[in-house]
């Protein structure tokens, strides 16, 4: 990874199935310039912008800046795409940081947390200086800084996320609510016919190369354990449909865990509904 030196602690409780589409190469440049913290700097290459809501001061647009690029259409996917960020993207290599500007373009301030001693859980420095301007769908511009704990100058153009994810479906999800549940029963029975049904066809070719590996118990393990959560008593709380996908907000508990909170998108494939992917946290 370009520039990248130190090591990289992720301090979320999310598990979940790392999907090769979100750490691939993702379109042209899409930001540059340095940040620099107080034990680890990298070279800034990518950068996702997207709509979120700040305790203290509501609705925010944050972006995302990385040493590495980001798949945009992958992370559009999912309702809130920090929690996909903090697991499906970054790892030992790859670090980010959340700059937050108001709907105005003003600067608001930034969170990290790319190693032991070197993060900041929200931080507003005093003489940040900011051209960054929000046009129609767009944050682009300039940020820099430099103080004792962290220096950064960076600059980005890029496209911001939807700020309404799609059309709002019937509180059980509709037709892919039905799907999910189904999955939901299946993985709880162990219905390996079933299972495999209800997978988008980029999830079942990954079950027939475990397959033809030998290797097919212990990736139904790692998903049942580490992707589902062994999730019981799922509820569909949201539901949205865009196009060929949809996206379920689920609420549950497995034999470990009371409250389990979490996204899974789903895709249209063939006129039928299949569960493309999960993430999952613990919490309400």
């Amino acid at each position: 990874m370009r520039g990248f030196r130190g090591s990289l602690v992720v301090f979320f409780l999310v598990l979940a199935l790392v999907v090769p589409s979100f750490a691939v190469a993702g379109d042209a440049p899409q930001a540059s310039g340095k940040f620099k913290g107080a034990q680890v700097s990298f070279d800034v290459t990518g950068a996702y912008a997207y709509w979120s809501r700040s305790s203290d001061a509501g609705p925010v647009i944050v972006v995302a800046v990385s040493n590495d690029p980001f798949n945009t259409a992958a992370f559009d996917g999912f309702y809130d795409p920090e929690p996909v960020i903090n697991m499906m993207f970054v790892d030992e290599r790859t670090a980010v940081v959340y700059f937050q500007f108001e709907p105005n373009g003003s600067y608001h301030g930034l969170s990290y947390q790319i190693a032991e001693g070197d993060n900041c859980g929200f931080c507003r420095d005093a003489g940040v200086k900011s051209s960054v301007r929000i046009t129609g769908n767009r944050a682009a511009g300039k940020i820099s800084y430099k103080g004792d704990r962290r220096t950064f100058d960076i600059q980005f153009d890029v496209p911001v996320a939807p700020k309404v994810w799609g059309k709002p479906l019937a509180s059980d999800g509709g037709d892919p609510g039905r799907a999910y549940r189904a999955y939901n029963v299946a993985m709880e029975k162990g219905d390996r016919k079933a299972i495999f049904a209800l997978l988008d066809s980029s999830n079942q070719a990954t079950w027939s190369r475990r397959v033809k590996e030998g290797k097919l118990e212990s990736y139904l393990d790692y998903r049942s354990d580490k992707v589902h959560w062994n999730l019981k008593e799922a509820q569909i709380m949201h539901a949205y449909e865009r196009g060929n996908q949809a996206l379920l907000l689920i609420k549950g508990s497995s034999a470990l865990l009371d409250h389990i909170h979490g996204q899974v998108s789903m895709m249209k494939e063939n006129g039928k509904w299949k569960v493309s992917d999960e993430i999952y946290q613990v919490g309400e």
